[in-house]
């Protein structure tokens, strides 16, 4: 069995990540020290002094770890191109007999009323779904890296143009068992939180809340260390802890009509989030694998990029596999109705 081939490497701290584990552990080590040799104060009181060296050092372990891990990457095996997420086990394995063509082509991104335009490799499956492999506003660099993907397989030279996947005749896979159907033309899901950058922001996020709280209720002993950084580390620790809170609790409900597509972000029947951009007989649905924030899906149509969904990892209830069969009834639905769509 031959080896994977790397085509592009994963990010890694390796060095700086042990750094901090082991500052980490060192200050997880001395505030316990501290706390059992300090006999002079209540228990209380020794347990708060020592909860702020050993909270900081969770932090720095957890986020240490999160940094020695490898990340990121894509690798080209003897029968299928893996795109990894977060660790070894988070990845996207797309097989060789399911892509149609590969095309590098400049696309023209819209915001607002500002065009801007950069060129892009999209791997084109057979089903109609695309998969980004890569962004450069450097056209030759990135036909360049065209050539190595696909360098050593028996796959068709890449295309200079823009596919035109809308005449694909759809054959939508199953939806996954965690996406709920709610009509024809919406789907709900939710994809969660998880991975290594979901624990660390639990394990970061609370632990700088609880220090942050400690120094503010202590100001007489802590002095302008506990007024000035007090605050900055309760509204960080804040911050941090919603950020997986809020993927954890809020739904997806994506909408398509016959002129836009819609994405809602929902808690129970609250609205958080509302984005639609106009629909057009071009559109069509690609996912991007973005490493430590895992893998996103976005609808493309007439230079707009909706991101409908974002970080599904392996251990989420959306999967990296899964978004496969969320993309292919997208695509579906794009292609398969006759609104009166907007034309690009």
């Amino acid at each position: 069995m031959s080896k994977p081939v790397e085509l592009l490497r994963g990010r890694q701290g390796r060095w700086f990540g042990t750094l901090c584990m082991a500052l980490g552990l060192f200050s997880v080590t001395f505030g316990i020290y501290s706390g059992l040799n300090d006999s002079a104060s209540s228990v209380f009181e020794r347990c708060a002094n020592a909860s702020i060296p050993v909270l900081v050092g969770a932090l720095l372990v957890s986020g240490g770890y999160m940094l020695a891990q490898r990340r990121g990457g894509l690798f080209r095996t003897a029968s299928s191109y893996q795109f990894f997420g977060d660790s070894e086990a988070d990845l996207l394995d797309i097989p060789f007999e399911s892509i149609g063509a590969m095309h590098t082509w400049e696309l023209e991104e819209r915001f607002g009323e500002v065009i801007h335009s950069v060129w892009v490799i999209e791997m084109c499956l057979k089903s109609g779904v695309r998969i980004l492999m890569g962004e450069s506003d450097d056209e030759h660099g990135l036909k360049n890296a065209a050539h190595t993907f696909l360098a050593g397989t028996t796959l068709a030279p890449f295309v200079e143009m823009e596919p035109d996947t809308a005449d694909i005749q759809p054959h939508p896979s199953p939806l996954p068992e965690t996406v709920h159907l709610k009509s024809p033309t919406q789907i709900q899901l939710k994809v969660g939180s998880a991975g290594t950058l979901a624990r660390t922001l639990l394990t970061g996020g609370p632990s700088m809340l609880v220090v942050g709280t400690l120094l503010m209720s202590d100001v007489g002993n802590n002095h302008v260390f506990g007024f000035l950084f007090g605050p900055l580390f309760f509204a960080l620790g804040f911050a941090l802890t919603a950020v997986p809170l809020y993927a954890t609790l809020v739904e997806t409900i994506i909408d398509i009509s016959e002129t836009q597509i819609t994405t809602k972000q929902q808690f129970g029947s609250f609205i958080v989030s509302e984005r639609s951009i106009p629909r057009s007989v071009k559109a069509y649905v690609r996912i991007r694998q973005r490493g430590l924030l895992g893998a996103g899906l976005e609808v493309v149509s007439d230079g707009h990029v909706l991101l409908v969904c974002n970080g599904a990892h392996e251990t989420t209830r959306i999967t990296p596999h899964d978004l496969l069969g969320v993309a292919s009834w997208l695509h579906s639905r794009l292609h398969t109705s006759s609104p009166d769509m907007v034309s690009p």
